[in-house]
Formats: structure tokens, sequence, C-alpha cells
């Protein structure tokens, strides 16, 4: 079960580290696939909503500086 929700979080990851630029809308649909993962895990919906809520604020504010590259963005919020 957890190397499968490891996979798949390597899976989303890749995605996002091979986009050029990052936009609100790569974000928005590297988040959608997290909250699936995480949602088809059985986490809490309260739990995955909050989780994804921060993650996109963050993101969003580090969005400003557009030459770091978009998975070091995501990763370390």
């Amino acid at each position: 079960m957890f190397e499968d929700l490891s996979s798949k979080f390597d899976k989303v990851f890749k995605f996002i580290k091979g986009k050029g630029k990052v936009s609100e809308a790569t974000i928005d649909e590297f988040l959608r696939e997290v909250r699936r993962i995480m949602l088809d895990a059985d986490v809490n919906y309260k739990v995955v909503k909050q989780f994804v809520d921060d993650v996109k604020a963050k993101a969003l504010e580090k969005n400003v500086i557009r030459s770091i590259n978009p998975g070091k963005i995501v990763i370390d919020t």
C-alpha cells in the first residue's frame, strides 16, 4: 500500500519538476492530483483541503520569483 502511495507521489512530483514555468493552472493541476492521491488513501477530507489550500497559497506567494524551478517551489513549500 505504501509503495503504491509513494509511486503516485513520485509521479506527480516528476510532473511538476518537468514544467518550465509555474502558473496558477500548473499549480492547480498538481494539487488536483495530490488531492486525489490523498483522498484515495483515505485521508480526512478536511485535512486534505487544508493541506492543499496551504500549499497553494504558499506556492502562489513564491511564484512571484519566476526564475525558480517549478518543482523546487512546490517541494520547498
